[in-house]
Formats: structure tokens, sequence, C-alpha cells
């Protein structure tokens, strides 16, 4: 009987342990105080911002004469305008906050989603929430430095690589 008893336990023990999963209400809640919809809305111009700096500096290291740069420049910020409305309705609040929830679900337990709607509420969490689009923003445009250089020598090896391929196609015939 014993046994019997300790082999039950044993069996229900990891469906007993398993936390409570969050309420779509209480994630609800999570998303508002985190004011995750203002935060993920503000990141758009920025990336914007960002693709229009890094489109300049791409353009401005090809070397072209003036009027190549012009035409460059414009061909980039007309391929941008046409991309940006794809990105925007891509990431728009009701696209991510379909894909966020189930995320939400599965990543935290009752008790968790409610530790950081506490934490949110708080003055702590109103300043994280306040002050992160500052610290997004600065991490973006330090992490745009990064970038720009390794797009050159990304090119760069393309364009050893497909001279490279045409020399070996040259020299077959």
């Amino acid at each position: 009987m014993k046994k019997t008893l300790v082999s039950i336990y044993l069996l229900l023990t990891p469906f007993l342990c398993n936390a409570a999963q969050p309420s779509d209400e209480s994630i609800e809640k999570l998303l508002t105080v985190a004011h995750t919809q203002k935060m993920v809305e503000g990141m758009i111009p920025q990336i914007e911002a960002m693709m229009k700096s890094m489109e300049d500096k791409m353009v401005d290291s090809q070397n072209l004469s003036p009027e190549e740069n012009a035409k460059a420049k414009e061909l980039a910020a007309a391929t941008t305008k046409k991309m940006m409305p794809i990105m925007k309705a891509q990431l728009s609040w009701e696209n991510l906050k379909k894909i966020y929830f189930p995320i939400y679900r599965d990543s935290f337990s009752q008790e968790e989603i409610d530790g950081l709607i506490a934490f949110y509420s708080s003055p702590a969490g109103k300043a994280m929430v306040e002050k992160m689009p500052i610290v997004m923003q600065k991490s973006m445009a330090a992490t745009q430095q990064l970038l720009v250089p390794m797009l050159q020598q990304m090119q760069k090896a393309m364009t050893d690589a497909s001279e490279e391929l045409k020399q070996t196609a040259d020299n077959k015939q």
C-alpha cells in the first residue's frame, strides 16, 4: 500500500509542480503597464532613421561622381520609402500582439507575470519604461557604427568573390 501511494505521488509530482499558465488578461495588463505597444511603435522611426543613415554612408563610400552619388541616394531613398510601409504593416501592434501572447504564455507562469506587473507598476519599473526608448536609441546608434564598416567589408568580399569567379570562368575559356 505504501509503495503504491509513493508510486502515485511520484507519477503526479510533475503535474502538481507545474506553475499556473498566465491568463490572457494578465498578459494584456503586463503589456500595458510595460508600455510595450508604445515601445514597439517608437522603434519604427528609429529603424527608418538608421536605414537612411546606413544607405547614405554606403552610397558615400562608393567613390561615385557627384551625379552618380545623387542618383544612388535617390534610388536608395526610393527603395527605403517602398520598404517602410511593408515593414510598418508587418510590425503593427496587432500583428505583434498575436505573437507576444503565446510567447509570454509559454515563457512565464502566472506568478512571474504578476511579479512583472508589480515591477512595471513600481517607480523603478516606470523609470525603466520611460528611459528604455532612449537606451534603445543610443544602442541602435552605437550598433550602426559597427554595421557600416561590416557592410563595406562584406560588399568588398562579395566583389572580390565575383571577380575571382569571373577570372576562373575566363581562364577556362
